[in-house]
């Protein structure tokens, strides 16, 4: 099966950690200095908190990692059962779940309410 996926040129999911989602988000904004991360779960998505305030995101999308700064025009909401759940205004990515345990995930909804204010 390994060798029909190559050969087709499908390549496994990638996995997010502190370095890879800090890697990420540096190729796209190189002006952001990232002063925490906060990785998923289930290594599929991360937030980090920038020094200018503002909060950006890295998550995953097949092999590749998509990164995005949050806007005000964002949405935050917390579910036990599902973790962290952000709407944006962004077409391209218009919802994300971050699965987190819950002290940390309500720690966000916290920042990222501080977005709109």
């Amino acid at each position: 099966m390994v060798v029909v996926s190559l050969a087709l040129g499908q390549a496994a999911e990638a996995r997010l950690d502190e370095a890879a989602a800090r890697d990420a988000f540096a190729v796209d904004h190189p002006d952001s200095v990232v002063l925490s991360v906060t990785v998923g779960t289930d290594g599929r998505a991360a937030l980090l908190q920038l020094e200018d305030g503002a909060v950006g995101t890295v998550f995953v999308l097949g092999d590749r990692f998509v990164t995005r700064r949050l806007t005000a025009s964002l949405t935050a909401g917390w579910s036990a059962e599902r973790g962290l759940q952000l709407h944006a205004a962004d077409p391209k990515a218009p919802r994300l779940l971050v699965p987190l345990d819950a002290d940390v995930g309500l720690q966000w909804v916290s920042r990222l309410a501080k977005l709109g204010a």
